[in-house]
This record gives structure tokens, sequence and C-alpha cells, in this order.
């Protein structure tokens, strides 16, 4: 999620603040709190357990770096409060997560989580997983533009049709002319 160019997102001063803030498309800050209630809303609204870090597809991280829609709905049910205050609906709210701001409210989430644990170890442990799975995305994007930008297009068009020679028609002096049958 992060491009090659852009600074680790998750740094201790980012990281060790329990607030959080980001913009939606249309401007408007929103601000993300990692709270016991918070987690508890997250399991009982959506079964969603932001506290689950083992590897593999159950992991709160897999989960939201896979899952687009699911990562808006956490989001929402983390601004729930802020959305009735502003008198939005779901789909309001919705609407304005696209693009960029879905990467930054990722980057919200994840450093108001760190900043949730109160042991600076731990807080230091979980800065490094999240450093390494931002290294691992962008490791993986990296790949898949140099095999994109590797693809010859003709040569797989060649196979597909027999290797046949896709650079030229053939004259017409190599057309056999049709002769009428003795019948």
């Amino acid at each position: 999620m992060t491009h090659a160019s852009d600074a680790p997102r998750h740094t201790a001063a980012a990281g060790d603040s329990p607030t959080q803030t980001f913009h939606d498309t249309e401007g408007r800050p929103w601000m993300i709190t990692i709270t016991v209630d918070e987690i508890k809303r997250l399991r009982q609204t959506l079964d969603f357990d932001l506290l689950v870090f083992d590897e593999g597809k159950d992991s709160a991280f897999e989960r939201l770096y896979s899952d687009t829609v699911l990562l808006v709905d956490v989001i929402y049910v983390l601004c729930q409060d802020q959305v009735a205050e502003r008198r939005l609906t779901e789909r309001d709210f919705a609407r304005a997560m696209a693009g960029d701001t879905l990467s930054q409210a990722t980057t919200a989430i994840l450093n108001a989580l760190t900043a949730f644990f109160p042991d600076p170890r731990r807080r230091a442990l979980l800065r490094a997983i999240l450093t390494k799975l931002d290294q691992v995305q962008e490791a993986l994007l990296e790949r898949a533009k140099g095999e994109l930008d590797a693809f010859d297009i003709q040569h797989e068009i060649g196979k597909a049709f027999g290797a046949q020679s896709t650079d030229s028609p053939e004259s017409p002096a190599s057309i056999p002319d049709p002769t009428p049958s003795d019948s």
C-alpha cells in the first residue's frame, strides 16, 4: 500500500498517538481511536477481531489489506459516532471512501491500534510487523509490475494461433487461384 518513495507509515511518533486522523474524498476529517469499546463493537457488528495477528487469511492485517469492503465497514464502525453527528448515512460515508483516502484510513487504524497497547515493547513489535507488511506489499506490487512490463503480447498471440506469423499478410501472388473442377 505504500510507494517506494514514501517514508514508512508506522513511525514511533505516529504510532504513539491514540487518536489518528484522515480525510475522506470530500475533505472531511475523521478521527480514529482504538479502545476496548471499539474492538468490542467491531467484533459484535462485523465479526471482525482487530487483535488477531496470526499469519494467514484470518489475520486482521491480511483481511484489511485484501478486502476493501471490509476495510470501509471497519472504518465506518470506528467513525460511526462522527457519522451520526454529521447526519450522514452509511452510504454517504462509503461514497467518500476511495483511493488515497483508504490508504490514509488504513494507516490511521494501524497507528491507532499500535497506540492501544500499554507495553512499549509490544508497540515496537507491532510497528516492526507493520513495517514488514508494508515491505511485503511493496515487493509484491513491484514484482507484479515487472511481470506485466515483461509480458510480450505479440509472442502470446503467436502462441495462441500456432506460431503463425503476424508480421505481414500473404502477398496476392502466393494465394493459388481456385480452378474449376472437372465434374
